[in-house]
């Protein structure tokens, strides 16, 4: 597979799952964006649980779907959803027929390349790459949820968005950041280096800073768990 029929197969796939809300200061209804990827001819799209959490918003006055041609698609259903996993699964409001991309059979392993296509910032269909860093367990968070970690860079506005493998296949979905921060005292400029916080900037306190940032994902194991019957 080429490099353009390969960007035009997550394009075709990838979509924009948007929440319209009153801002209160004037009378247009604003957008906030995330990603989805469709996995199925009929319109079903993958999410992360906590996009659609937004309609909960009082503020929020509905959801839409927009594919890569500008065609907007209501939500007809939640079919499942996973809180923990943050991974959802919707049916579009359609008769239309769609390019979905597959599913990887199983977790990419460590050093495996990735591609993230997402929407940053409403800047929309943006493909960065990288490596898988590891499948972690972050259980000193109280959180027992397996997470991709990933170096593809992806930022607001890039949830739900599609993590594909080198053949094209859905290997995850773009959930959250994790940055990691360290003090640097004012006087002697030193890191401490046995010290991570994320204590806010004080005026005469220690500068914090991030130093590290870690791009957690639902994995494939997750996606495939809330699609079993």
């Amino acid at each position: 597979m080429g490099s353009g029929e390969f960007h035009e197969r997550l394009r075709k796939a990838s979509v924009m799952v948007g929440s319209l809300y009153d801002c209160g200061r004037c009378k247009n209804l604003h957008g906030n964006i995330s990603g989805g990827v469709i996995i199925s001819p009929e319109g079903l799209v993958l999410t992360n649980y906590h996009v659609l959490k937004r309609k909960e918003d009082e503020k929020v006055q509905g959801m839409a779907v927009m594919n890569y041609l500008g065609q907007c698609y209501g939500i007809e259903q939640v079919l499942a959803a996973d809180e923990s996993a943050d991974v959802a699964l919707i049916k579009l409001k359609t008769t239309d027929t769609f390019d979905p991309i597959g599913l990887a059979s199983s977790n990419p392993k460590p050093l495996s390349d990735v591609v993230v296509m997402s929407h940053p910032h409403n800047e929309f269909f943006v493909v960065t790459t990288g490596l898988v860093s590891r499948l972690s367990k972050p259980t000193m968070e109280g959180d027992s949820t397996t997470w991709l970690e990933i170096t593809a860079e992806f930022s607001g506005g890039s949830s739900g968005s599609g993590v594909f493998n080198t053949q094209g296949q859905l290997v995850g979905l773009v959930s959250r950041i994790h940055p990691m921060f360290r003090e640097q005292d004012r006087t002697n400029r030193g890191a401490k280096a046995d010290q991570d916080t994320q204590g806010r900037q004080t005026a005469n306190g220690p500068m914090v800073y991030p130093e590290q940032i870690l791009r957690r994902c639902v994995p494939i194991e997750s996606i495939r768990t809330l699609l079993t019957p």
